[in-house]
């Protein structure tokens, strides 16, 4: 219970400090300050023995780093948090994480767009009978695809390492594999 105390404590002085910092900047028509919400379900391929679920909540928010190229290339900034439950051998535990990341697309590809975060996720539970996670400080690392099935509906792949980075013992990893649908409150255009 002091881990979700922690967790939503600091997500909610991000988002207190990112709202606070929006308001100083002068905001242009069409800028969103939430860019999408989805849920996402995972499954690992048998690891030691065990097989992992999991499922989460997710909201992406778009960072003001933009970069774009006279050939078409264009690479947008986000931070991602989410939260969710992992489970495997009959236990369960509560994940939050919290990731920055890019999107990266071509403008004649609007539908599709390469992801990439990298971030910390807090585990409430890290032994799953089997496998020991080591602790519940965990770093991700997250790269996937997105595609675009309507204006503002998304459908995506994301494969997830996860790794306590030898900050316990053992340091086994976990490997995820999540299928998502969102709901962008800005379209590719």
């Amino acid at each position: 219970m002091r881990l979700v105390m922690i967790c939503v404590m600091v997500a909610g002085l991000w988002l207190v400090g990112s709202l606070m910092d929006s308001q100083a900047e002068e905001r242009r028509e069409g800028d969103v300050m939430l860019g999408a919400v989805g849920l996402r379900g995972a499954v690992s391929w048998p690891n030691k023995g065990e097989s992992y679920h999991a499922y989460e909540l997710f909201v992406t928010l778009p960072l003001q780093w933009r970069w774009a190229w006279p050939q078409g290339w264009e690479v947008s900034s986000n931070i991602e948090m989410s939260i969710g439950e992992l489970r495997a051998d009959g236990k369960r535990g509560l994940m939050v994480a919290a990731a920055p990341g890019i999107a990266w697309r071509r403008q004649s590809w609007r539908r599709l767009s390469l992801l990439a975060n990298v971030g910390v996720a807090l585990l409430s539970e890290y032994d799953f009978g089997a496998q020991i996670l080591g602790g519940p400080v965990q770093f991700i690392l997250s790269p996937g695809i997105d595609y675009q099935l309507w204006p503002q509906w998304h459908l995506s792949y994301r494969y997830r390492h996860v790794s306590n980075a030898a900050l316990y013992h053992p340091n086994p990893g976990l490997e995820l594999h999540f299928l998502g649908l969102s709901y962008r409150f800005e379209s590719n255009g």
